[in-house]
């Protein structure tokens, strides 16, 4: 997954996942994972910024 610029975050811990739909419950067991993936965009189309002014607003 490192090569394709996803990393795992976290995995939980295997828990319920019971629903109550109307009358009765649908049982139902499950875990979390979390993923970063990271995707860069170039636009050689884009003039880059060299300099900028900050006006100061308010107090």
């Amino acid at each position: 997954m490192a090569d394709n610029g996803i990393a795992l975050v976290d995995i939980t811990g295997i828990s319920s996942r019971d629903n109550f739909i109307s009358i009765d419950y649908e049982r139902t067991i499950g875990f979390d994972v979390r993923l970063l993936a990271k995707d860069t965009f170039t636009d050689d189309s884009v003039d880059t910024i060299q300099s900028f002014k900050v006006n100061q607003y308010g107090g």
